[in-house]
């Protein structure tokens, strides 16, 4: 076990001018009041609205006719700038993205003339008061595009500087669903595999062990997806690389839900004209459903209160052709060896307890053979292949890798008043995979778990027009247990004696570990061992942002604790002969 400890405590973190780059899965609106010569239109009324949940932000431009808005929620929005005097002017259709500013110029017509000005065109989306350089992948493209197991990570690849270094094509970050390898060769801009910072809805989602990201939720679940590749923050430490920040859908003014099943199966694949027929089946479906949040006649969560539920299953199932293994014949296995004489007089078996002498015909006699060894040896299957004149490479079996992977995920967001709004975020799901039965008679295979657990609780209160105070805790927790199929097994129908039984847990024991010797394959495999690694990420975040003049100070704490444990005792609940 390790525990880490980071506190990064940093008097003004940013100073820039006219924006911000906001700390938690927000944007930023800034821009400047004019009137139809051109000149600043001081202390004008802004007001910045989600057009799906009705959260307002209200505040007055400056002396200079400037205005930002920090710490707005992703989402659609419609600003409304009014003065008295001149005719209200209305910006729709502004989309706000995580880590970016858009930047709104207001030119206010006179009153006289025009009751309202309305501009419906996207307004252009700039960094001109940050050098991040962010690359966000919005929600239309995370649905449109293709995803090939539906991992929203896939779409990183897009984003200019982030490339897959693996050869193979195949890696834990991108490509698999939970995935028990520990392989993270995505790169951005050229920095080690892992070091990115991976953040769901800005809080940790880096596994402990390998600082590689841990599963995100399904897309439909998925807002948007920020990469930021260079210049980022001094709040966004710890990773040498890219900061992936994946903000998670809420609930809107109007319920909206979806069902979808996707199906792949070697009926309705093309052919691989290499390969062959596609051995894989795989069958993902799940549903979602939103809105406000409405109780007849106790409570109506317009403008207020919203949720959203998420959940996938994915079943997919990957048959291998057999490989050609080898396996003791049944005359092998009572002790005669005579197949491997050679007519050249190699192959005997040399007699241990008569030094220069040997078995004679390689057979060895009845007595001679340990009790146990031979109740192990029944369980090998017998050859189903013709085999070599010695006997190897006699059995194939073909097998089939079964894995389920289940995804659930709810989003809960409450505005109290226009100055006070948090959401709570849960996310939980759960990866099997059963695998590798040479036999069919459990004596190996293993069973493979990876479960992940989430919580972020966000909390962002405007002190007043200038100053806004943004509260935040996330938990991950990550488990990866592993048994062999044959846990249970009775040690003692295979001859082991009390003493050594008194040494095992009837609940744990498995099959002994017998490892493959001679070329003959062996039994009780496993891949990382009996037990389980497990892990629990912290993220305690406290920051305050300050508008002064013409300046945005952003400050606070972050701390993040890691613990981290390994259990395994594979040696410890059943004998191994090697």
């Amino acid at each position: 076990m390790y525990f880490i400890c980071r506190i990064f405590c940093l008097c003004v973190l940013l100073i820039v001018m006219n924006g911000l780059a906001s700390a938690q899965a927000t944007g930023t609106i800034s821009g400047t009041v004019t009137d139809p010569s051109g000149l600043p239109v001081a202390n004008a009324k802004v007001i910045a609205q989600n057009t799906g949940t009705g959260l307002k932000r209200t505040l007055s431009a400056d002396s200079r006719g400037q205005f930002t808005i920090p710490l707005v929620p992703v989402g659609a929005y419609e600003v409304v700038v009014e003065h008295d005097g001149f005719a209200s002017f209305h910006q729709r259709n502004i989309t706000i993205q995580a880590n970016t500013t858009v930047q709104v110029e207001a030119r206010l017509d006179l009153k006289s003339t025009t009751e309202q000005v309305t501009v419906k065109e996207n307004p252009v989306m700039v960094q001109a008061t940050s050098t991040n350089l962010v690359q966000v992948v919005e929600q239309r493209r995370i649905a449109e595009l293709p995803l090939n197991g539906r991992n929203v990570l896939q779409l990183m690849s897009i984003n200019a500087g982030v490339s897959n270094t693996n050869s193979s094509g195949g890696t834990q970050q991108i490509n698999t669903l939970a995935g028990g390898s520990y392989s993270a060769p995505v790169s951005i801009n050229g920095s080690r595999g892992n070091g990115t910072n991976f953040l769901l809805d800005n809080a940790s989602n880096n596994d402990g062990y390998t600082n590689i990201a841990e599963p995100f939720p399904n897309p439909d679940a998925v807002q948007e997806v920020s990469v930021q590749t260079s210049t980022f923050d001094a709040q966004y430490g710890r990773g040498v690389g890219g900061v992936v920040n994946v903000v998670t859908r809420s609930g809107t003014n109007e319920f909206h839900g979806s069902m979808y099943d996707y199906l792949r199966n070697n009926a309705l694949n093309a052919r691989n004209f290499f390969s062959g027929r596609d051995n894989m089946k795989r069958n993902q479906f799940g549903a979602t459903f939103g809105g406000p949040l409405v109780l007849p006649k106790l409570y109506d969560g317009h403008n207020r209160t919203f949720f959203f539920f998420a959940y996938q299953g994915t079943r997919t199932r990957i048959a291998t052709p057999g490989t050609l293994r080898t396996v003791p014949s049944e005359a092998m296995k009572t002790g005669d060896l005579s197949a491997w004489l050679r007519p050249d007089g190699t192959g005997r078996i040399r007699d241990p307890q008569s030094p220069g002498s040997y078995f004679p015909n390689n057979v060895i006699p009845a007595d001679r053979i340990d009790p146990v060894a031979r109740a192990i040896a029944q369980y090998w299957p017998e050859p189903n292949t013709p085999g070599t004149a010695e006997g190897r490479n006699n059995y194939t079996r073909s097998t089939k890798a079964l894995e389920d992977y289940y995804v659930h995920f709810v989003r809960i967001d409450q505005n109290f008043t226009e100055n006070h709004r948090m959401f709570l975020r849960l996310n939980y799901d759960w990866w099997n995979e059963d695998k590798s039965d040479l036999y069919n008679n459990s004596t190996t295979g293993v069973i493979l778990n990876r479960i992940n657990r989430g919580l972020a609780l966000d909390d962002v209160y405007v002190l007043n027009p200038s100053t806004i105070l943004n509260l935040r805790y996330g938990i991950t927790q990550q488990e990866f247990p592993e048994q062999r199929r044959s846990r249970g097994f009775d040690l003692s129908s295979l001859g082991f004696s009390p003493e050594l039984l008194s040494l095992t847990s009837k609940d744990l024991a498995t099959f002994p570990y017998v490892a493959a010797l001679g070329g003959y394959n062996g039994f009780g495999n496993w891949e990382t061992g009996d037990g389980a690694n497990t892990g629990l990420i912290h993220s305690i975040h406290g920051s305050l942002t300050s508008l002064v003049g013409s300046h945005n100070l952003h400050y606070g704490v972050d701390l993040r604790v890691y613990r981290a444990f390994a259990n395994r005792f594979q040696y410890d609940i059943s004998p191994a002969f090697d």
